[in-house]
């Protein structure tokens, strides 16, 4: 194979990788066969996909493990247009030392938040 079909090749699969993952705000540099740029992407020009917003975690709606000391969330899409809600979730799970918690009136479900100062055998939250 020559040395250009080569670069070609890489550069072509650098930009199918790059198109899959989302924009980095900052300096990013941009590869193809007959030459490489640098571009600079502000944060102004980022935009979120139409219907990310839907995908939030609802901060009132954990639940808790006492025995285990974990607050926990399932069923959380991370897609706008899942094929099937059964398959397409996840789970969160995160240590109680990690969370500020209250118990919601439900008397089952809590509004909690992740603490940014806490730690636990030498990680923080």
């Amino acid at each position: 194979m020559k040395k250009y079909k080569l670069k070609a090749i890489l550069a072509t699969s650098i930009l199918l990788i790059s198109s899959l993952v989302p924009a980095t705000i900052g300096t990013v540099q941009t590869v193809n066969a007959e030459k490489s740029a640098v571009k600079t992407i502000k944060k102004s020009s980022v935009k979120n996909p139409k219907g990310v917003s839907s995908l939030k975690i609802d901060n009132s709606k954990w639940n808790y493990n006492s025995d285990d000391d974990v607050y926990w969330q399932v069923g959380i899409n991370y897609s706008t247009k899942p094929a099937d809600t059964k398959y397409e979730s996840m789970g969160i799970y995160v240590p109680g030392k990690y969370m500020t918690a209250k118990k919601n009136s439900d008397g089952t479900t809590y509004t909690a938040k992740a603490s940014t100062s806490k730690k636990v055998n030498g990680y923080t939250s």
